[in-house]
């Protein structure tokens, strides 16, 4: 009986609602939800880009500047160093902003806790540029935005809350 008390006594303890009588056994459990994947936040909206002829379909909301700010403009730096995931390149040359943004959405599907990118094209040095992507843990703004005049962006793209991504499924 002592055994099966005792078997008892630690599963109780394991669930966290084990009584103190005098064990040596710790009686506090950790919290730490850190190991738990977490759901990304999204958006309800129209994705930026549907299939069709001469057109990549991007299962995201476009995020950016209008109007006149509409020029050269990145993410914050503060901003940025608080959400940022990674960044990568992707293969993809100037004037090829939809395809992309296309590509980046599936970078950003297959990393953990991605709610949104941004993508710019960036020059490499040797007179040729390629696109970045940019991971955040968090939905970008417009508010987020600055003016750069050394940044030539592809635009900002949240996570919809109701899209089908290839490979994950519906959210």
């Amino acid at each position: 009986m002592f055994v099966a008390d005792s078997v008892l006594h630690l599963l109780l303890w394991v669930a966290g609602t084990a009584p103190v009588t005098g064990s040596a056994i710790p009686t506090k459990v950790s919290t730490d939800r850190s190991i738990q994947p977490l759901t990304p936040p999204c958006v309800n909206g129209t994705p930026a880009a549907q299939a069709g002829n001469n057109s990549w379909p991007i299962d995201y909301a476009p995020v950016g500047l209008a109007g006149s700010d509409a020029g050269n403009y990145t993410v914050s730096q503060g901003w940025y160093n608080k959400h940022v995931i990674s960044s990568t390149y992707v293969g993809v040359g100037p004037g090829n902003d939809q395809y992309a943004a296309f590509k980046c959405q599936y970078v950003c599907n297959a990393a953990a806790n991605c709610a949104s990118y941004f993508g710019k094209y960036v020059d490499d040095g040797n007179g040729d540029s390629h696109y970045e992507c940019i991971l955040f843990d968090d939905l970008l703004d417009a508010s987020i935005f600055v003016l750069d005049s050394d940044t030539m962006p592809g635009g900002g793209y949240n996570r919809l809350c109701n899209a089908t991504r290839e490979g994950l499924g519906s959210d």
